[in-house]
């Protein structure tokens, strides 16, 4: 019995060595291990910003001849954007085609004028705004009157009154003249200047008198006035006949040498 006991503590002390060695063999294998997984690798995503310049622009400055001419401008620019070819009519047409025809257009006929050198003009039946003015010239390939010489203005074909039929008063005259002009620019303190500008062909003209702009607002409109041989600004929704000429108004000769004699000598 005493035989058995022993056996049976032995073999319990064994076991009992046993689990201690495999704890402490387990223990010691788990440090061995690597219990750590390699990090991935962080993309650093860029935080250099792009930088735009700001291109902000100052406003362009309008040239003077642009400045003056503004309203007389963005008619014709108006006129050219919008038109078709069938919208224009070209030369001279007779009477009764001039008053059937069933566009808007100003009606009218072509006239001579001048005493040092004759040109031909269209000129208007009846009185309408500046607008109407300018578009009726653009529509025949012409532009409104522009007096920009001295014969011009002192031309008696201006003081005329004829009593043809149809014709409304000739005292007043539309032109396309602005008021002032580079070398003579508004005077703001007055509100006045003495010269024009010819939008067609930017000329400049000086006055003897001046131009008072106080009384009237933009844009502004000038109208040729035959019994005192002036211009003067008028409200643009005035109505007055108007003028049209070609828009040469001063044509080059050629030099002496591109001359050749015909077969008369001449």
């Amino acid at each position: 019995m005493v035989v058995v006991k022993r056996l049976l503590f032995r073999v319990l002390l064994l076991l009992s060595l046993l689990v201690i060695v495999a704890e402490v063999w387990g223990a010691t294998t788990r440090r061995k291990k690597s219990t750590t997984t390699t990090p991935k690798k962080r993309i650093r995503k860029s935080t250099t910003r792009t930088t735009v310049k700001s291109t902000t622009t100052s406003p362009k400055t309008e040239s003077p001849i642009y400045q003056f001419c503004r309203n007389y401008n963005r008619i014709k620019k108006k006129v050219h954007d919008t038109a078709q070819s069938e919208d224009f009519i070209i030369g001279t047409r007779d009477f009764i085609t001039e008053i059937f025809d069933d566009r808007d257009r100003q009606h009218g006929s072509f006239y001579q004028r001048g005493r040092k050198q004759l040109k031909f003009h269209f000129e208007s039946f009846y009185k309408v705004e500046y607008d109407r003015a300018v578009e009726a010239c653009l529509y025949r390939k012409l532009h409104l009157l522009a007096l920009d010489t001295a014969d011009e203005i002192d031309d008696f074909y201006f003081y005329w009154r004829g009593e043809i039929v149809g014709y409304e008063d000739r005292e007043f005259l539309w032109t396309s003249a602005a008021p002032c002009s580079k070398s003579d620019p508004l005077n703001k303190a007055t509100n006045s200047c003495s010269s024009v500008t010819w939008c067609p062909n930017n000329v400049e003209t000086r006055l003897n008198y001046t131009l008072n702009l106080s009384n009237f607002t933009r844009p502004y409109c000038i109208i040729f006035r035959t019994t005192g041989k002036k211009f003067e600004p008028m409200d643009c929704s005035f109505k007055s006949i108007f003028s049209c000429e070609s828009a040469c108004s001063r044509p080059i000769l050629p030099p002496k040498n591109e001359c050749q004699k015909d077969v008369n000598g001449n």
